[in-house]
């Protein structure tokens, strides 16, 4: 019987257009290929189509493109060029490498979430993810919406235990002379803001840095596509390639030196959370049922002292004003504030309290049809609100108040 190999998995994470994609077509011709000649002279292996853009130095724009069509990859400016999660197996002779290709996050709009949450469904098919690669532009110099909101978001979604797991990995970092460059210093600020001490040293920095320019391969595609280039932009060329071969294979050699991190616990962490939310407003209401009981007790206790030692032989009467309500179905969903300030609590008939929510901060409201479901709360799609999709950190437009 055939020994089983061994399995590594690598899962790729970053923005959109940051080149996941291209650098899992990348190490295919990596793999493949003893040099970068070897590879000019065959042409160029693809696990993922390729389609981009070239511009020559007249100013024509061309469209070329590499392998076959795919319905899982979309070609629009602006939103993310893989639709789902799908992983690549890359076959070794004594171990095989799988890599999750996943969709962009980060200026996506509501895709982030639905992403996120097909990338959560497509781990439960893995055991252990050996490596988790953030994929970095170098040359940030400013904080964007996937570095405020985006990694945080995907690092809420990890268990803590697979932080030792993380690796950044530079894209296009000729520019930058195969180092972070300016993005750096934003790296380490959040990182310390979260207190994650990957890059404290200089060993860690060095265990958890990676710089790729998958240009090469490009420069391989415009060959497969009859563009001719310079000698001296096929030189560049070639020592990107030679760049990015040492690199990737440093990475899966530090990869293979860490334990798996356990599938189960980041999806385990998931469902708690999303149980808790849910639990919420049940949990809400029992506070508020046995508060109510307890200001009855009182009540019934006064009444009792009264009625057995009254004062004089006037009879008291006791009366209160209790307010109906009625239930009432809306046409359309609404989104409504369900913090303190925003809603006041009536008793009804039966002595019980009922919470009214005041503040309606958006009618109608379409997030049903995203999945949302009615009296959600603490979800985080409802930041694509309307009335909070427009302010930073999910507050709303007319109350101020966090989703």
């Amino acid at each position: 019987m055939e020994e089983r190999k061994k399995e590594y998995t690598i899962l790729l994470l970053g923005e959109t257009g940051v080149g996941k994609s291209t650098w899992i077509n990348g190490i295919r011709n990596y793999v493949e290929y003893e040099t970068f000649q070897q590879a000019v002279s065959v042409g160029p292996k693809t696990l993922i189509p390729s389609y981009f853009t070239h511009t020559s130095r007249m100013g024509v724009n061309r469209k070329v493109h590499l392998g076959k069509p795919d319905d899982n990859e979309r070609q629009e400016t602006g939103k993310s060029g893989t639709k789902a999660p799908r992983t690549y197996v890359l076959e070794q002779e004594d171990y095989n490498i799988n890599l999750i290709d996943t969709p962009g996050i980060g200026h996506t709009g509501l895709e982030d979430t639905i992403n996120l949450d097909a990338i959560l469904s497509h781990l439960s098919g893995f055991k252990e993810i050996h490596a988790i690669c953030i994929f970095l532009w170098p040359d940030k110099s400013r904080l964007t919406t996937w570095f405020e909101d985006g990694i945080k978001e995907l690092l809420h979604h990890l268990h803590k235990d697979a932080v030792q797991n993380l690796k950044f990995c530079f894209s296009k970092a000729r520019t930058t002379d195969y180092g972070p460059g300016k993005t750096l210093n934003l790296l380490k600020g959040l990182l310390n803001e979260l207190k994650i001490d990957l890059l404290e040293t200089e060993n860690s920095f060095e265990r958890n840095t990676f710089y790729f320019d998958n240009e090469a391969f490009r420069f391989l595609v415009l060959k497969n596509n009859g563009i001719e280039v310079t000698k001296w932009e096929e030189k560049s060329f070639g020592h990107s390639w030679d760049q990015s071969v040492e690199e990737s294979f440093r990475l899966f050699r530090e990869m293979m030196k860490l334990k798996g991190h356990s599938t189960e616990r980041t999806i385990s962490l998931n469902r708690a959370r999303n149980v808790v939310v849910k639990l919420s407003k049940p949990l809400a209401n029992i506070i508020d049922q046995c508060s109510k009981t307890i200001d009855q007790l009182v009540s019934d206790k006064e009444f009792f002292l009264v009625s057995r030692y009254p004062q004089g032989n006037k009879e008291e009467e006791r009366s209160a004003k209790i307010l109906a309500v009625r239930k009432k179905t809306i046409e359309q969903p609404r989104t409504v504030c369900t913090h303190k300030d925003c809603l006041t609590i009536r008793t009804n008939q039966k002595g019980e309290n009922k919470f009214f929510y005041d503040q309606v901060c958006c009618e109608p409201c379409y997030l049903n049809k995203i999945g949302l479901s009615p009296e959600t709360t603490n979800d985080l799609r409802l930041r694509f609100c309307w009335s909070m999709y427009t302010l930073k950190g999910g507050n709303c437009s007319k109350c101020t108040h966090s989703y």
